[in-house]
């Protein structure tokens, strides 16, 4: 165990630290302690912390929430921003917002997290995420000391039963792409906002909020390429602050141009409760991407990263992804403008083409 430094030569001059009186004196309080059973290493690094923590004040979980807020919300998209505080005010801060984060424990982060285990999942287990980030980055401050009682490992693992036996993931409803046409068919003549939104959306089969929030000022319909901000892309990985090139097929350029939208917001006023009354019971604006990665899996010979690439998704590990610098956009329009041909072509039905064979005589 060191117990410090006797002192220190700067250029010419030595500058004196600890005395030899001292040392002896810190030498005999050590042993003293070993003899009563205590660590004398344990007992300066808890000696160090306290003083840590009162020299941080009282500073409560929901100040420590509002700093890390600020500190990591610039990365944060809006509707997460938004999940986020919403979240930590609803639930977290009834129970202990306003408790020093020193004394923030283990049961008080149960008391918060288990009532929602068995009954709102996903909720609770992004929660005890949110709760844990809070927590690191008040011990990064010097705020709270130990280890973090929101932490899964080692503890919440060992309180709560597994996510599989409490939770069944049940994916988004999506429409069997046999199916596509019709719904392409019903919503074309439509020229209604909600409806000119959907179709951009199963043409180009990018997320809601890419969609939802798509500015006239992102398309180059000359080169026809639809530019989504990073902002909206939902990218990872080496990708995060990069936009997202959208190859745009004629019956995209076709929606794009029916809004009418010069500057600006292409589609004000519509959100994922409106567009939800369109797809009905059968589908959601997300499970559309599975009915084109269906469709093209099953139904093309397009690669698959270059599927997985048109929806936005990363393809490979890091060391790939940090070679691949190209977006395969050719190749990605050509696929859009299979999948635009196979919604617009209406299925044929062949119910009343049955002819009957009859035998020669």
């Amino acid at each position: 165990m060191g117990l410090g430094n006797a002192g220190t030569r700067i250029g010419k001059a030595w500058h004196p630290g600890t005395s030899l009186r001292e040392f002896r004196q810190m030498r005999d309080e050590c042993q003293r302690q070993r003899r009563q059973g205590i660590d004398p290493i344990i007992a300066r690094e808890q000696q160090r912390a306290a003083q840590v923590v009162a020299a941080a004040g009282s500073m409560t979980f929901d100040e420590c929430r509002d700093g890390y807020k600020v500190d990591h919300e610039k990365t944060w998209s809006a509707a997460h921003r938004r999940d986020w505080l919403n979240m930590m005010k609803n639930h977290v801060t009834p129970v202990f917002g306003t408790t020093p984060v020193v004394t923030v424990d283990t049961p008080l982060v149960l008391k918060v997290v288990k009532p929602l285990w068995t009954t709102k999942h996903p909720t609770a287990r992004r929660l005890r995420g949110f709760v844990e980030s809070v927590l690191d980055w008040a011990s990064a401050h010097h705020y709270r000391t130990g280890p973090n009682p929101a932490r899964w490992k080692g503890c919440l693992r060992e309180a709560l039963p597994k996510s599989d036996d409490v939770h069944i993931v049940t994916h988004h409803r999506a429409l069997p792409h046999q199916d596509i046409g019709k719904l392409v068919a019903d919503l074309l003549p439509r020229n209604d906002l909600d409806a000119l939104c959907m179709l951009l959306i199963i043409f180009t089969a990018v997320r809601l909020g890419a969609a939802v929030g798509a500015r006239a000022e992102e398309f180059n319909l000359t080169e026809r390429i639809w530019v989504i901000p990073p902002s909206r892309a939902k990218r990872r990985g080496k990708r995060k602050a990069m936009p997202f090139r959208v190859p745009l097929s004629d019956a995209a350029v076709t929606i794009v141009k029916r809004t009418g939208v010069k500057e600006g917001v292409l589609f004000p006023g519509v959100d994922h409760k409106s567009l939800a009354k369109i797809g009905g019971a059968e589908t959601s604006t997300h499970g559309l991407r599975a009915t084109f990665k269906t469709w093209a899996e099953e139904q093309t010979s397009h690669a698959n990263e270059i599927i997985e690439m048109a929806l936005g998704h990363a393809v490979g590990d890091e060391t790939e992804e940090a070679y691949r610098r190209g977006d395969a956009l050719q190749k990605r329009a050509k696929l859009m403008a299979d999948w635009s041909c196979y919604c617009t072509t209406a299925p044929l039905d062949r119910s009343d083409k049955i002819l009957r064979l009859q035998k020669s005589a």
